[in-house]
Order: structure tokens, then C-alpha cells, then sequence
């Protein structure tokens, strides 16, 4: 059984077991689940679209728009998640800015950390 797409970039709090309370980055765009894997127990199905394929680089969400997502969702986020989780449609790697927003969200989450 498959589930939905993530509908937008950042989700959750998800409750995990191993991890706590989570807070979710999709990095891929919305409406596409994109990989380079064919994984049988995937969630969201068989890969349609792999990395390479993806050609129109307009489709991936840009970085201002990711952290300005993620701030806006630490702000309303009560406890704060302890973690901040890179998944949604797909292999978040695959992001052609992937190094820099890495950069971005260790910023602000060091800046959003509670004293």
C-alpha cells in the first residue's frame, strides 16, 4: 500500500521510536516522488522519475523558500522537534543545492535552538 506525497516542504512533528519528536524537510519537489532507487518497501511506490531525469530544475524548491518554511515552523513548533529530518517524495540528496541547504538549516537551527 502506498501513501500520498508530502504536500509540502516541511512536515510533522513525527513521532519516531528511535528518534523523538521530528520535524521533516522535503527537499523534492511537491508533486513528484523522485529517486534513484526502485526500493520494494518504499511508501510512496515504484520510482517513476529518477535523479537523472529530471531536467527542469525550475521543479526543485529553492533554498530562500526552504528557510523561510523551516523558520516559519520552528516558530509554531511547541516543544521544539529534537531533530530535523532531510525525506520527503523521494531521495533528498538528489537536490542539486542539497551541500548548501544542509549549511542553511544547521544555521538555523543552531539560531532557533532554545537556551
Amino acid at each position: 500500500m502506498t501513501i500520498p506525497l508530502q504536500r509540502g516542504m516541511i512536515y510533522g512533528p513525527v513521532n519516531s521510536r528511535r528518534l523523538g519528536r521530528s520535524l521533516g524537510i522535503n527537499l523534492l519537489p511537491l508533486k513528484l516522488k523522485i529517486c534513484t532507487f526502485n526500493c520494494v518497501y518504499c511508501q510512496y511506490g515504484w520510482t517513476q522519475i529518477h535523479g537523472d531525469q529530471l531536467y527542469d530544475t525550475s521543479l526543485w524548491p529553492d533554498i530562500p523558500d526552504i528557510c523561510a518554511e523551516l523558520e516559519g515552523a520552528l516558530q509554531g513548533v511547541t516543544p521544539p522537534p529534537s531533530y530535523l529530518t532531510f525525506s520527503g517524495n523521494g531521495e533528498p540528496t538528489l537536490h542539486p543545492d542539497f551541500p548548501q541547504i544542509v549549511e542553511e538549516v544547521i544555521r538555523i537551527r543552531n539560531f532557533t535552538q532554545p537556551s
